[in-house]
């Protein structure tokens, strides 16, 4: 898969496209459905097209948007599903200002656009002004082919990033993967902590978390952590350590069964599985290092085992 960050950058402009545009916050089972539909000829190659920052978080004032995955998250699942060309446009002022006509040229102008796929619900250009019917019409005039696809329905409910975002708000781990088609996860880089865990006996991996990704509540989970190609049980702590609160920052502290390496800088995913309470302040450590044991054995487990 080639990603790029502008039109400017394509070398190949004579080989036939298949076009599609959004989001794709998680690349859910719906929006996998969209993007398997890219491919349906060897001769014709798929281009994915989203924005960096989101629409919503660029027109969000309060900057309460929150993403479900990172880039890096969404650059993984398009590779998996084998997609060409990832084209991540930096979406600002000049973007959001521009018609959805004068959007769809730029395309044309740079490449051999052959089809158009879309989502249902895919409004684009400035006042949203690119609908389904807005876009066929411009396919139409245009000679392009053009495709709409339709929701994906599970269990009578229709796949969203804003369903899955409600399914981790229940704490409905076990669900997420039937609209995600993977567990909810976190992934970053383990950084240095305070190593307060090591000194209670409890060490940590501690995640990076960009400010515009989306967290489940703050409390302390059942989690599945995947570092390189293995696996191992962990239990997760989300949250701001009131106990010991030296900033403001949300931390996302993992503590690995049957681990003992060192991973500082390496990249890691966590998988959230379960629920199994709200954070909380302490009043020291003996009282933290009691509760602590006593989430490890809800979990049929020992501490340190």
């Amino acid at each position: 898969m080639i990603i790029l960050d502008s039109l400017d950058k394509i070398s190949d402009r004579k080989t036939p496209i298949v076009l599609t545009i959004g989001n794709f916050d998680g690349v859910h089972l719906g929006h996998q459905k969209l993007l398997k539909s890219l491919k349906t000829s060897q001769e014709q190659k798929s281009f994915c097209t989203t924005f960096d920052p989101h629409p919503v978080e660029y027109f969000d004032v309060n900057k309460t948007f929150r993403r479900l995955f990172s880039t890096a998250d969404q650059n993984k699942q398009m590779q998996q599903l084998d997609i060409d060309y990832l084209v991540r446009l930096k979406f600002d002022q000049s973007v959001a200002a521009m018609s959805y006509e004068l959007f769809l040229t730029q395309f044309t102008k740079n490449l051999n656009i052959q089809r158009i796929v879309i989502g249902h619900d895919l409004k684009i250009g400035k006042d949203r002004g690119g609908d389904r019917f807005s876009i066929k019409t411009w396919c139409q005039n245009a000679g392009i082919n053009f495709e709409v696809v339709e929701p994906l329905s599970v269990d009578n409910q229709i796949v969203s990033s804003t369903y899955i975002k409600q399914l981790v708000e229940d704490n409905r781990f076990e669900v997420v993967p039937k609209f995600l088609g993977r567990p909810y996860s976190v992934n970053g880089i383990v950084i240095h902590g305070d190593k307060r865990g090591r000194l209670i006996g409890f060490p940590t991996a501690n995640l990076t978390r960009h400010r515009s990704l989306y967290v489940p509540h703050f409390g302390v989970y059942q989690t599945r952590t995947h570092w390189k190609n293995s696996t191992f049980d962990s239990i997760t702590n989300v949250g701001k350590t009131p106990t010991f609160k030296t900033d403001d920052l949300i931390k996302i502290e993992t503590h690995i069964f049957d681990f003992s390496q060192e991973i500082y800088d390496e990249e890691i995913t966590v998988e959230f599985l379960k629920f199994i309470r709200s954070e909380r302040k302490f009043s020291g450590i003996d009282e933290i290092k009691n509760q602590i044991a006593l989430d490890i054995a809800s979990l049929g487990r020992r501490p340190n085992t």
